[in-house]
């Protein structure tokens, strides 16, 4: 579990030292080294073993018949099977190109502090999304975070192609098409609060959640069921470590605001950054709403690494090192998570030549790791 930290330390000393902070050389080792870490990740994680199902199994009938998933993924991936290439060859070079997408739009918008950046968003986001890897949320993800330029630009057909072709991965991508009318305007700070104590408080606790809506349109019997099946199985909650964490951003962000939208984009980065916010705490209560937070989260990165650069020389220390806390405690996920623990890569197989059954690496993790509860 060891490299976990390590990564993450390593971000920590880049980002701080005068020698590594500005060499372009060590940028790219340190790139290197993370794309390596996180999308040659072998056996961790839980959601390969479907997709090497469904990769394994694609034929051009499930194309236009048997497609169980949004139809863009298996389209994608067509091509590579008929080409015969090797499952964990695509899947690999898929994660590599997503991961150049998202690193590329993160240094782009961080100016500063880019190590910074990647340390945050490894910590809180890239382990989650490279090692245990929602691939079709992930690349969606990534298609829409690269078309955000076109939204800057003003661009709507090519935002919305753009936009189109990530909810053909995923569906949760649809969210990004309103957010085109919003993410350049200024909308002023009493609306922003307004909404944000209503978000949490309506969505505090799933009763009362569901209690509203039931009310509202219970009287419909599909939506009453569904609001019945959804009582008894989610089980949201009111509060935690991550709830109390992003409240000081949002308090961070509306109090800094003026100095947030001078930086480049800022308006857009705020706005991003609180959109993030408010789908934290709706996907607390209804997970289902966690796939639409990773839309945002590059930016809300940047914006929350960016407040170095508002605070003066000692505070910008102290909230460094708050930062490099909060990435630790992120990462300490995987002192109670089998999936993550042990970490496997794919290279040490590659070079031998040897490779596991499926049977094998589906069952590695669970029957390794410390964590699982039939091995504690």
């Amino acid at each position: 579990m060891a490299i976990y930290f390590i990564t993450i330390l390593l971000c920590f000393i880049s980002g701080i030292s005068k020698q590594l902070k500005d060499n372009k050389t060590w940028l790219f080792i340190m790139l290197a080294y993370l794309c390596v870490f996180l999308c040659f990740s072998y056996m961790p994680g839980s959601d390969w073993r479907s997709y090497e199902i469904m990769y394994n199994e694609i034929d051009i009938y499930a194309l236009f018949s048997t497609c169980k998933v949004e139809p863009g993924y298996y389209v994608y991936m067509y091509p590579f099977k008929l080409l015969q290439v090797d499952f964990w060859h695509f899947y690999i070079f898929t994660k590599v190109v997503v991961f150049i997408l998202l690193v590329n739009v993160l240094i782009k918008y961080s100016e500063d502090y880019i190590f910074i950046s990647l340390m945050f968003f490894v910590a809180w986001y890239g382990l989650y999304l490279f090692i245990d890897n929602p691939m079709r949320n992930l690349i969606a993800v990534a298609i829409c975070t690269t078309g955000i330029k076109y939204l800057l630009e003003r661009n709507f057909w090519m935002y919305f192609l753009f936009v189109g072709i990530a909810i053909t991965f995923h569906i949760s991508a649809i969210i990004m098409l309103p957010v085109y009318f919003y993410f350049t305007k200024r909308v002023p700070s009493k609306v922003h609060i307004l909404i944000f104590v209503l978000v949490y408080t309506v969505f505090a606790t799933p009763e009362f959640f569901w209690t509203i809506l039931s009310k509202v349109f219970g009287w419909v019997p599909y939506v009453s069921r569904k609001i019945e099946s959804y009582t008894i199985s989610n089980e949201g909650r009111f509060l935690s470590l991550g709830t109390i964490i992003h409240v000081l951003f949002f308090g961070l962000l509306m109090f800094y605001r003026k100095r947030i939208e001078l930086l480049k984009n800022g308006v857009l980065l705020f706005n991003a950054a609180i959109m993030y916010l408010l789908f934290y705490r709706i996907a607390i209560t209804i997970e289902i709403f966690g796939r639409m937070l990773y839309y945002f989260c590059v930016f809300y990165t940047v914006v929350i690494v960016a407040l170095i650069t508002i605070f003066e020389y000692k505070s910008r220390i102290m909230y460094i090192i708050y930062l490099l806390l909060l990435s630790l405690i992120s990462t300490a996920r995987v002192f109670d998570d089998f999936r993550y623990v042990p970490y496997t890569n794919y290279i040490p197989y590659f070079v031998k030549g040897k490779y596991p059954s499926f049977e094998e690496r589906t069952t590695y993790n669970y029957q390794h790791s410390p964590y699982h509860k039939e091995n504690k």
